[in-house]
């Protein structure tokens, strides 16, 4: 008998289970598929990869003006692919390592919970366990919408891209959020024709408006098309595959190698718990606030779990804190989830974290912004970055932090200290106490913050 059945050995899962283990608890490990999960081989690291590759050979371009003469450039598309292999090795290696330091217990195979308490464990062999708890962590695959056509060769999922490049010339993405516009930057950058079809009105609907737009100027002046407020009707296959686009004015047919398909991810539930079991189950497992199911003793986290936040650092802050709930830990770790930073790799970078002043405007919350322009910033003029800013987000009367959004190179890192500052409901009086060092691209937080003050002195000073 185990203290702890961990199912899934992705961010959410491996953590825990080690936390659960070098607190004491008899833990085992359960995984049918790779170490790291869909982060480590099929989502943030792979991609992240092709991102570094995309602008490592984006700059390389532009190295003359820079004084750089870098020659003739070309990409290698199979030795980005065995880099990112090695990479993800390498990485699944380290995860393996740790399991044995911590003596935890991995079984590879196909996971069924029983009941309270016991996991039948199948492919590639047969055999049960039993568990005082059990935390599934089954993370999540891509949605594929009903479409004509949708199953056609030729029509791809992230995961498919992940994989391995291929080299075709032209792609149409169905989807305008994250996983789009990241692999529409990739793409772009190599010289594929993208066509980004979106049904929502803009990009990134999730996000602040003003980001949104911008990101859009950004990847018309790059080549990327749009269509928004336009749905994908049908894909046929001809020399190449023909996308049917229905947009508000027309319809229209596009002729592409590839189609993507990247509208959402869906949980992964499928087989995992006995009919006889009450799991309450609605577009993914529902917990409560300490990640319980409907049953107790059985938790889940990550993107299995109905109406989180799909992303690996969240997992995995989910996860912790279930270990934290179930060993009682003293002092408790007590993440907040309240506040969870969004970091989307197109070039420049875009973060956010609490809410953006189009939630505020529609919620009737009293506000006052502070934004910089990144025009005048040392570190911004010095990379040639385009079209960047700082925007944040404060309450009215208490300056207390509320959001920001930052789109500029280094802004995924930069959110950190918005991130921290919300938690710790700093006001901008607060985060202007300290020294921000220069020349760097973070200045641009204390230049916004400055603003919403009465003025920053970077910028022509302006009367409120």
């Amino acid at each position: 008998m185990y203290d702890l059945a961990v199912i899934g050995a992705g961010p959410a899962g491996y953590l825990a289970a080690i936390k659960a283990a070098r607190l004491g608890m008899k833990t085992v490990l359960i995984e049918k598929g790779e170490l790291g999960g869909v982060c480590l081989n099929k989502g943030c690291i792979p991609t992240k990869i092709f991102v570094h590759s995309a602008k490592l050979y984006n700059s390389m371009q532009k190295s003359g003006d820079f004084g750089i003469d870098a020659g003739s450039l070309s990409v290698d598309f199979d030795s980005i692919n065995s880099r990112k292999n090695k990479i993800i090795s390498d990485m699944q290696s380290g995860i393996s390592s740790l399991l044995k330091i911590d003596k935890l217990k991995l079984i590879k195979g196909t996971a069924k919970v029983l009941s309270e308490g016991k996991i039948a464990v199948t492919e590639p062999c047969f055999s049960e366990i039993g568990a005082e708890n059990i935390l599934i962590a089954t993370g999540s695959r891509p949605y594929i919408p009903k479409i004509d056509g949708i199953n056609l060769p030729g029509v791809i999922t992230s995961d498919d891209l992940t994989s391995g490049f291929d080299n075709f010339k032209s792609l149409v993405i169905i989807g305008g959020g994250v996983i789009g516009v990241e692999f529409a930057f990739i793409l772009n950058s190599y010289g594929v024709d993208v066509t980004i079809v979106e049904a929502e009105s803009r990009l990134l609907p999730g996000i602040d408006k003003e980001v949104s737009q911008n990101l859009s100027l950004i990847m018309k002046k790059s080549g990327i098309k749009l269509f928004l407020s336009s749905t994908v009707e049908s894909i046929n296959k001809g020399d190449s595959l023909i996308c049917s686009i229905k947009t508000n004015k027309e319809t229209l047919n596009i002729a592409c190698d590839r189609v993507l398909v990247s509208v959402g991810r869906a949980p992964n539930t499928g087989e995992l718990f006995d009919k006889s079991l009450d799991i309450k189950i609605k577009n993914g497992i529902i917990t409560d606030d300490s990640g319980m199911t409907s049953i107790e003793n059985i938790y889940a986290a990550g993107d299995v779990t109905a109406g989180g936040v799909r992303l690996a650092h969240y997992a995995t802050a989910q996860g912790l804190n279930i270990i934290d709930k179930i060993t009682c830990s003293k002092p408790s770790r007590s993440t907040s989830m309240s506040y969870v930073p969004s970091c989307i790799y197109t070039s420049p970078e875009i973060a956010s974290a609490g809410i953006t002043s189009d939630w505020a405007k529609d919620n009737n919350v009293d506000f006052v912004v502070g934004k910089y322009v990144m025009s005048s910033n040392p570190m911004n003029i010095i990379e040639s970055s385009q079209r960047s800013f700082v925007k944040l987000i404060f309450e009215a009367g208490s300056l207390k932090l509320l959001g920001g959004s930052i789109v500029c190179d280094r802004a995924t890192d930069m959110i950190g200290i918005i991130t921290m500052a919300l938690v710790n409901n700093l006001t901008a009086y607060d985060m202007r106490d300290m020294i921000y060092a220069h020349p760097t691209f973070y200045e641009g937080i204390y230049e916004a913050i400055e603003d919403a003050l009465g003025g920053s002195l970077q910028l022509a000073f302006r009367k409120r």
